[in-house]
């Protein structure tokens, strides 16, 4: 009785495989569905982190740019007119908040590092007053806090970044981005 219960299963007829081919392409879209949406899931949630990051960036840069700009002032009188931190110290534009580019991150670091070692260099070189002494080596040691800040959230933002692109990367979905037009995003230096 068994036998041919069995052997009636296994002889379907047209309609009958019709169906189950229906409900294996239904279950195979659905898996890939749920694979799509895992995908774009981890991705949108790793977007928000880089933003997140890329603005703590931002922020700790605009304000070791405010330290330099303190410094500056202290130092005004040991610095000569073609002194970057005096150059800096007088740009107006550099002392506004600016929203800087991932790319331009690394750039504007070394370019305030640059300007950094400049005013350390007139520290050691001149005699400063002792308030004045005070003063900068209490911006030293935040700019260098800063500095701690500003490599922490470069090292967070690329590990956001790589998981970023390992999602945006995953094989079976990566033709849909770029349908969507989606990119990757790439690491700082």
């Amino acid at each position: 009785m068994f036998k041919n219960s069995y052997l009636s299963l296994l002889s379907l007829d047209k309609d009958g495989i019709i169906v189950i081919v229906i409900i294996v392409l239904a279950l195979l879209l659905l898996i890939y569905l749920v694979i799509l949406i895992t995908c774009f899931s981890f991705m949108l949630n790793f977007k928000r982190d880089i933003n997140r990051r890329k603005d703590f960036i931002n922020v700790t840069l605009y304000q070791k740019l405010n330290l330099l700009s303190k410094l500056a002032e202290i130092m005004e009188k040991y610095l000569t007119d073609n002194d970057p931190l005096k150059i800096m110290g007088n740009n107006e534009d550099l002392k506004k908040y600016q929203k800087l580019d991932a790319q331009e991150f690394e750039e504007f670091h070394v370019y305030s590092e640059k300007i950094l070692q400049n005013a350390q260099k007139i520290y050691i070189n001149f005699d400063l007053e002792e308030e004045s002494k005070k003063q900068v080596e209490e911006i030293f040691l935040a700019i260098a806090e800063l500095n701690d800040k500003y490599f922490q959230a470069v090292q967070l933002y690329n590990t956001s970044v790589v998981a970023y692109n390992y999602w945006y990367n995953f094989k079976t979905t990566k033709w849909v981005k770029k349908i969507l037009f989606m990119k990757t995003i790439d690491t700082i230096k």
